[in-house]
């Protein structure tokens, strides 16, 4: 892990999931299933046992979600709270099968036994967050307003924004009427009353409920919400757009502007993706705790509050959560007074308003034409499920996980694409997110090609594998290439490095190496379906600091636990596949290692050797090698030769090194290879 390192943190990422620990001897028999509530007592029971070999205090942890699906695994995350302050991205999760059998852990937390009274007051920490947040964004109108203040411990450990010694800091959520997409967290340090980071939220039925989309280009919604639209004269056309309030508009179930037909692309797209997640994952995303809204206006117009409804009449079935859409949406510039008509993008966003009592509402906006391709769709609402179950607290600047996040929103929408063919589709071998869109699509995720460019974000080639030349502060957009191509290897097979990669399940590949389209049921498929039960089983096992390198040991974590599902466990072999498609990809570091080494110049030939692949022995075979010699007082490198790896990763020279000076073992990079090189060896 490149997580910073302190004495005062204890970080690991617990490895175990068939052989039990000791201490779990009195795990519960297989014979008797359990609650939910009888899970998390489990849960915390172990904790409490093994509380010295996990290193944590059980006394400190609080349930912050429970994460669970129909193949019987559930997850308990559990946030630090020390003198009352929760701790920024700590987690100890445990992961129980619903027998109460114990699967595997994951524990990051904070040492510091306590903390000192806060100096800054709640009402200044938003003084401040808000000032910073106008500023970073160019926001001059008063449209910013604070959702929640929230005092946390931010350990430099645990955060990216932070050096020295762990401190208080002051969590400001804040939403802006006219730019919905800029949801932020604001850190505002109680020491020094300066903010210290900015954090972007991560954003960007069968049938009953049908989603709530409303066409914002088409009717004018009701009276109750017509301070939330506005609508501005473009030459002969009258255009309708979100801005200038406090609330972001709730479809309600007479608002003329709603889409009833189910065959609409926005609707049918919604349903397709909460379909996928409930068929082939196992979960319900438009239940209250992921996407569905149930505020009292998008609650079928019971004029009540949704929870107090509920909680009478649980069985109603006006008791439901739903997911809002907006189509045909234009972006309004408060500043210019301009409108960007059509918006050409989409993105998922929360907030919280008057009307969304229950305090989890949500919906996803649609430029023109963007409903229609159901890969945006799906990666859009993957991001409020992400955003709930793996990045609660944001995302950090300075490691991956911003191309993380992206990377899984991509997992699903390429799934659901792939499983819902439209009449006469074509079938794609690339997995192109965003082909049925005007000038689309915008990337594919088996990665042909290196990055054109790092550092310009308009620029999105994405980096197909992390090696030598890796830099975690590339655009999300850019730094997504190796999650996504490993997704892509996993689910068709393939080379890469010079390892080969099986699929998890039946890959839509013929036996005359053609690409055919998935079946709607997703049996000629099982490997795409096995790639997202995968992602989301892994999202309980990461917070907003991870790196690559966490991303892989989880992954790893995540498929020995799917081994024991209760409902189509994986086969043993898939978690090889997904060990071998880490190391394809780099995101289990790649090196060359065991480096012959010759400290003397001879001039006569030296039998030199090199190995090839990862620290758990995934090894690259026929991968082109050089060794390269610098002759003293030299700023070049000279190739003496080149050879490929054999099957066991290493490669073999025999050459005479021309005189004294330093040598190094290097890959041959390639579209199929990346950039690997050892540390380099004097010769005296």
């Amino acid at each position: 892990m490149n997580l910073h390192r302190s004495r005062r943190l204890v970080g690991f990422i617990a490895l175990v999931a068939i052989i039990m620990l000791p201490s779990l001897a009195n795990t519960p028999a297989s014979a008797q299933m359990y609650s939910q509530h009888e899970l998390q007592k489990i849960a915390e029971s172990l904790i409490k046992q093994n509380a010295n070999e996990w290193q944590v205090d059980a006394s400190q942890l609080r349930l912050a979600k429970v994460i669970g699906t129909n193949d019987g695994l559930t997850t308990f995350r559990f946030t630090q709270v020390i003198s009352d302050v929760p701790v920024l991205n700590s987690l100890v999760a445990v992961t129980l099968l619903s027998d109460g059998k114990y699967l595997s852990h994951v524990s990051k937390v904070s040492a510091v036994e306590a903390l000192t009274p806060a100096e800054v007051t709640a009402s200044y920490a938003d003084q401040i967050a808000l000032g910073a947040f106008n500023t970073r964004h160019k926001i001059t109108s008063n449209t910013s307003s604070v959702v929640s203040t929230t005092s946390q411990l931010a350990d430099p450990a645990l955060v990216d924004f932070v050096k020295g010694e762990a401190q208080r800091t002051w969590q400001v959520k804040i939403q802006n009427a006219s730019y919905p997409e800029l949801a932020s967290f604001v850190y505002v340090s109680d020491v020094t009353a300066k903010p210290l980071a900015i954090r972007q939220m991560s954003r960007s039925f069968d049938a009953f409920p049908m989603p709530y989309v409303c066409d914002l280009q088409k009717t004018k919604p009701t009276a109750r919400f017509a301070p939330d639209v506005s609508t501005k004269r473009i030459g002969r056309i009258v255009r309708k757009y979100i801005g200038l309030a406090s609330d972001y508009p709730l479809c309600e179930n007479s608002d003329p502007a709603r889409i009833r037909r189910t065959s609409a692309s926005s609707v049918k797209a919604i349903t397709e993706t909460v379909k996928y997640f409930r068929d082939k994952v196992g979960v319900d995303i438009a239940g209250e705790q992921y996407l569905g809204n149930i505020a009292p206006y998008a609650n079928f117009g019971k004029r009540v509050d949704a929870k107090t409804f509920c909680k009478k009449s649980p069985k109603s079935r006006f008791c439901v959560a739903t997911i809002s859409g907006y189509t045909n949406v234009c972006a309004y510039d408060s500043q210019n007074r301009s409108v960007d008509c059509p918006l050409e993008n989409a993105f998922w966003v929360p907030w919280t308003t008057a009307e969304c009592r229950s305090g989890v509402c949500s919906g996803i906006f649609f430029g023109a034409g963007f409903d229609k391709a159901n890969d945006v769709v799906a990666h859009e609402l993957a991001h409020g499920v992400t955003s709930s179950d793996a990045f609660p607290t944001g995302l950090c600047d300075t490691c991956d996980a911003g191309a993380i996040s992206e990377a899984l929103s991509d997992f699903f929408g390429e799934a659901v694409d792939q499983l819902n063919a439209a009449p006469k589709e074509s079938a794609d071998p690339n997995w192109r997110m965003g082909e049925d869109i005007n000038g689309g699509p915008f990337r594919n995720m088996a990665m042909v090609g290196p990055a054109k460019s790092c550092r310009t974000a308009y620029d999105w080639v994405p980096v197909r594998q992390v090696d030598d030349g890796w830099d975690p502060q590339c655009d999300s957009h850019t730094n997504l290439g190796p999650a996504d191509r490993f997704a892509w290897l996993i689910s068709n097979g393939g080379n890469q490095n010079g390892i080969d990669v099986e699929p998890i399940g039946t890959a839509p590949w013929s036996n005359k190496n053609v690409y055919e389209l998935c079946n709607r049921a997703g049996s000629n498929c099982t490997a795409t379906v096995n790639m997202t039960r995968l992602a989301f089983q892994v999202m309980a096992k990461l917070d907003g600091n991870i790196t690559y390198s966490d991303f892989g040991d989880a992954l790893n974590l995540a498929c020995t636990d799917l081994t024991n599902a209760t409902k189509n466990p994986f086969q043993s072999s898939y978690c090889d596949s997904v060990r071998d498609a880490l190391g394809a990809t780099g995101i289990t570091p790649l090196k060359i290692s065991n480096v012959t080494r010759v400290s003397r110049y001879t001039g006569t030939p030296s039998a030199i050797s090199a190995q090839f692949g990862t620290s758990d022995l995934v090894v690259g075979a026929a991968v082109p090698v050089r060794i390269e010699f610098r002759a003293t007082g030299s700023q070049y490198w000279q190739t003496l030769d080149i050879e490929n790896t054999n099957s066991s990763g290493v490669v073999n020279f025999s050459v005479t090194l021309p005189d004294t000076g330093t040598y190094r073992i290097a890959t041959v990079p390639s579209t199929s290879v990346g950039t690997y090189v050892s540390p380099s060896y004097l010769v005296n």
